[in-house]
């Protein structure tokens, strides 16, 4: 009898732990809305550390510079998320527009290239493999790990780059931007940037990013370390001010 009871309360407790699980899984397709014409204004700032070790930033050393990014996604074999930046050009600041191939489909998100544009002419080339970003199905409290491979070059150098990615799903908060109040999935991200010719440039990206579900990214901060001695090169914060998803959107929070 005892031992009747005892498996009794296994399966019980086993089906609990199935149903929980099951209940923290969800797809993560709906916080990266992907639909050709859609378009994200951000208020944006970016302020450089006690060094500038970012070749593009060109910003005086602890000087924050507020403007504003766009994004726009045209539809074709893969989406081009298009995304120019403009912060306080008066300041040598030179406007960057930057190129990302992916899909979010049945394999997940997915990123196929990148190609960054400042003044002055970057091309990257596709990813040597494609970077599963998040697969179709997630659940909170889970760490995501990808990484990929990739050569840019500029004055008649091509320069090999990986990124390494890491995306933990932290749970689901309310957060107040221009565009309203909403519950978020808040996620907690790092990308390291490894240079192979020069591993002292080796950085590392900590962000914060809040995602709502239909509507994408609402807001995200974060910071650019040195990955060996984790001194601050840049910190960068943005907030959405308007989308054309804003009326297919869920209910903000009152």
């Amino acid at each position: 009898m005892k031992n009747i009871m005892r498996d009794s309360l296994v399966a019980v407790w086993l089906s609990f732990l199935a149903l929980s699980s099951a209940a923290c899984a969800f797809e993560s397709a709906p916080y990266f809305p992907l639909n050709g014409g859609d378009l994200w204004n951000y208020k944006a700032w970016i302020k450089t550390g006690p060094r500038i070790s970012l070749p593009f930033i060109g910003l005086p050393p602890n000087s924050r510079k507020d403007g504003t990014k766009t994004i726009t996604l045209k539809s074709g074999p893969l989406f081009k998320d298009i995304r120019s930046v403009q912060v306080d050009s008066k300041f040598s600041w030179d406007p960057v527009r930057e190129l990302f191939d992916l899909t979010n489909n049945r394999e997940g998100i997915t990123l196929y290239a990148i190609n960054r544009q400042p003044n002055g002419g970057i091309t990257c080339e596709p990813f040597t493999q494609p970077l599963r970003y998040l697969p179709p199905h997630v659940e909170l409290g889970q760490t995501y790990q990808a990484n990929a491979e990739f050569y840019c070059g500029a004055g008649g150098q091509r320069l090999q780059f990986r990124w390494d990615i890491k995306i933990k799903l932290v749970g689901f908060e309310p957060v107040t931007v221009p565009l309203g109040k909403f519950n978020a999935l808040k996620i907690e991200r790092s990308v390291e940037y490894n240079y192979t010719l020069d591993p002292s440039m080796k950085q590392t990206d900590i962000d914060t990013i809040w995602l709502v579900e239909h509507i994408g990214v609402v807001k995200a901060k974060g910071r650019v370390v040195n990955s060996s001695s984790l001194g601050l090169i840049s910190e960068h914060e943005e907030e959405l001010l308007s989308t054309t998803l804003y009326q297919t959107r869920p209910p903000a929070l009152n």
